[in-house]
């Protein structure tokens, strides 16, 4: 594809199929979107295949495990769930992560769980978007950074509470 594909997957995403958005244009929004409901995936029905796709928006409403070596070229990786649990396995370092959607009804996100496909690095970063994230518990293991990026639009940010306790982050910035 090129410029601005979107891939609507509903809930039929999984390991068997291979996505890429192709090249984009240069001009800013010009992104490719993927959205799938995902729940119920695995670590191997989870590991997807995704190029060259900027914005993976994916909704669960259970437990997933998304198996992320495989995903290249996204700018955002976006969670939508109420009171799930979303792992994420064999991420890059500075990779985002997203919590809730833009300009839509608050979410209570649940557990997200972040683990690094390289944890041996000592400038590992793992960033989080949050965006009407009412409630969430961040975890995660051998991260030297984790940035927590908080809507300046949303108008209900104020709303966020976000555990991160479990994240295990030397450093953790706001």
């Amino acid at each position: 594809g090129s410029r601005e594909d979107t891939f609507t997957m509903g809930a039929t995403l999984n390991n068997e199929d291979t996505i890429d958005g192709g090249a984009d244009g240069t001009a800013s929004g010009e992104n490719d979107l993927v959205t799938a409901t995902v729940t119920g995936l695995t670590s191997v029905t989870g590991a997807l295949n995704i190029s060259n796709v900027e914005v993976i928006d994916l909704t669960n409403n259970g437990t997933v495990t998304i198996n992320a070596a495989s995903i290249t070229g996204a700018d955002s990786i976006n969670v939508f769930a109420s009171s799930d649990t979303t792992n994420f396995t064999n991420l890059a370092s500075g990779a985002t992560i997203g919590l809730g959607k833009t300009a839509a009804a608050d979410q209570v996100i649940g557990t997200v769980d972040v683990k690094l496909a390289d944890a041996t690095g000592t400038a590992d970063v793992i960033n989080f978007g949050v965006n009407e994230a009412t409630s969430a518990t961040l975890t995660g293991t051998c991260i030297e950074t984790a940035n927590l990026v908080l809507s300046t639009t949303d108008t209900d940010i104020a709303e966020s509470t976000l555990t991160i306790s479990a994240l295990n982050a030397s450093t953790v910035n706001i």
